[in-house]
């Protein structure tokens, strides 16, 4: 027999995937998250393609004590100063590569707004400072919430055995220093340490805090060391005088040397109501 000369018609179907093979698209956008000195900062460049993708610097530069991962595009580091950075970041693969132009803020000011939801972030001495003119100032005013997220020296601490005679730089004032502007609020400490507090108070109620009061506070889990109080009457390494009906004092421990006429004590000088703990 003699073969065809044509095959039969057959249906053929071809399957064709688009875009299988394209070069990065950088989906993130500016501004990125703002970032704040001294306190850790991380987040990762997002965009899409064929894997592998690099990531570099083409243009300008990241804010001081940044890096960025070439692998996982992840920006990290703790910023040095405050300021805004505008530079290039490139993402590349075996298909070509995008760039996109990012601004960044680094901000000098405590993170948080003190609300229950997003409380201020206590990093370093400076926003124990600011965190005790923001009490001092509302006036008594609060709830106030805020969080301990590191060891923080207020003083190099090598001589405060003696600092009684010899003044050390840096002199802390009470947060709360009175009660009519009082600490209303909750300190979670998380279990650090504030060394080097230095409050020579030539008034009432020394401390960390000078008075807590409010219907609820709660200050707990800090610890203060290598420390010097000293004041009239109500003074005790974390607070001179705890007057909360509901509130509580809760796992602080103090190793300093406190001082005063009347009302004295290690972690509190008085504690007042007799439903808190």
């Amino acid at each position: 027999d003699a073969l065809p000369t044509a095959m039969p018609a057959q249906d053929t179907i071809v399957n064709a995937v688009f875009g299988a093979f394209t070069k990065p698209n950088i989906t993130t956008v500016s501004p990125l998250p703002d970032g704040f000195v001294d306190v850790y900062y991380s987040m990762i460049l997002q965009a899409v393609g064929v894997a592998p993708i690099t990531y570099s610097i083409i243009g300008g530069a990241l804010p001081a004590g940044l890096s960025l991962n070439a692998v996982t595009g992840e920006i990290s580091g703790t910023p040095l100063a405050a300021g805004d950075t505008t530079f290039t970041v490139q993402a590349q693969n075996g298909f070509g590569n995008d760039t996109q132009v990012l601004t960044q803020a680094v901000k000098d000011d405590m993170p948080g707004d003190g609300t229950s939801a997003n409380p201020y972030q206590i990093w370093t001495a400076g926003h124990l400072a600011s965190f005790a003119g923001r009490v001092n100032t509302g006036g008594g005013t609060g709830p106030i919430y805020a969080s301990l997220k590191a060891d923080i020296a207020l003083n190099d601490t090598d001589n405060w055995e003696n600092w009684d005679t010899t003044a050390p730089a840096n002199v802390w004032a009470p947060i709360g220093p009175n009660m009519a502007t009082s600490f209303n609020g909750v300190f979670e400490g998380n279990g650090h340490t504030i060394s080097g507090l230095y409050c020579d108070n030539s008034g009432d109620c020394a401390g960390l805090f000078g008075v807590i009061a409010g219907a609820n506070s709660v200050v707990r889990n800090v610890n203060i060391e290598r420390s010097y109080i000293k004041g009239v009457n109500y003074a005790g390494g974390v607070c001179g005088m705890f007057t909360s009906p509901q509130g509580k004092l809760e796992n602080c421990s103090v190793d300093a040397a406190v001082s005063g006429s009347l009302y004295v004590g290690g972690v509190c000088g008085y504690f007042y109501p007799a439903a808190a703990s």
